[in-house]
Formats: structure tokens, C-alpha cells, sequence
């Protein structure tokens, strides 16, 4: 059977994957009722998908931090 015939196939190297690990940090801190900030790494170790994964069980993009507040008006 192809892959052309039946997209759900794919190539033998594709349908296992090594393990890995992905660490996210992740913090809050509320200032008062109103006000929240929120900051974070994700993929803290940088770790880079098998061949043919893109986001399973780490993601493509890398190392990433973030920031965010939330107010409540």
C-alpha cells in the first residue's frame, strides 16, 4: 500500500518517536485586586522534535518566554 492511496499511512521511520522532555517555568503575582502579571519560559532546555514531529512531545518553536499582565477594570 502507498501513501499515495491512503494519506494515513505514513513512512516506517515516522511512526515511532524518541522520548523527550519538555520544562516549562511559569509565575504569577497579583499586585491588588485588580491587577495580575504573568511570566514564563517554555521549553526552558531548548529541546527539538524528532524527525517528522511538530509539536509532539516538544514543540518546534524552541524556547520561548512570555509575559502578560491582566487588569480588571
Amino acid at each position: 500500500m502507498t501513501v499515495r492511496h491512503n494519506p494515513n499511512i505514513v513512512a516506517a521511520e515516522y511512526l515511532q518517536f524518541n522520548q523527550g522532555l519538555s520544562h516549562d517555568i511559569y509565575g504569577s503575582y497579583t499586585f491588588n485586586e485588580a491587577v495580575t502579571v504573568y511570566v514564563g519560559i517554555n521549553n526552558v532546555t531548548n529541546e527539538t522534535p524528532d524527525i517528522g514531529e511538530s509539536y509532539y512531545p516538544v514543540i518546534a518553536i524552541g524556547r520561548y518566554l512570555f509575559a502578560c499582565f491582566n487588569v480588571v477594570l
